[in-house]
This record gives structure tokens, sequence and C-alpha cells, in this order.
């Protein structure tokens, strides 16, 4: 949220909208990127197959096992920002 927003509802109304999952569903999965809800995950390959017909299930199931795995790296600028 913006430091200063005149209108707090609207804006907490507007952040609790953009991490639904209808709008997980707009952005980011429409422009390629996964959603961090698990629950859209099928949702994504479903997205992605079209895009990449030649991929198979077992890879789209690397894809969405692999942030299980994640590791933010400490000296990463945007958690010391």
């Amino acid at each position: 949220m913006i430091k200063g927003v005149k209108n707090l509802e609207g804006a907490w109304q507007l952040l609790k909208f953009m991490v639904s999952a209808d709008a997980q569903k707009i952005y980011p999965i429409a422009y390629g990127p996964q959603s961090s809800l698990k629950s859209l995950a099928s949702y994504w390959v479903d997205a992605q197959k079209a895009l990449m017909p030649k991929k198979t299930d077992k890879e789209f199931q690397t894809m969405i096992d692999a942030p299980k795995y994640e590791q933010i790296d400490l000296e990463n600028w945007t958690i010391n920002f």
C-alpha cells in the first residue's frame, strides 16, 4: 500500500482482491509465472500446456513442485531492501 493513501479501506479491498484466486488467474498466471497459491497449480499447468505443448506431465509436475525446495539467499537485495 502506498504511504499516505487516502482511501484506506479501498486500498485494503484492492490488496485482498490482488491475492485472491480470481486475481491470480489474471496476473501472474495469464502472463506466465506461477501463483503463490498452491491451489492454482493445476490451473497454471493447463494455461502453460498451450504454450509448451511438448512438455510432459512429469515436467510440469517438477515445475509446480520446485517452489517447495527454493531457498532465498540472504545476500539477495530484496531481503535487505
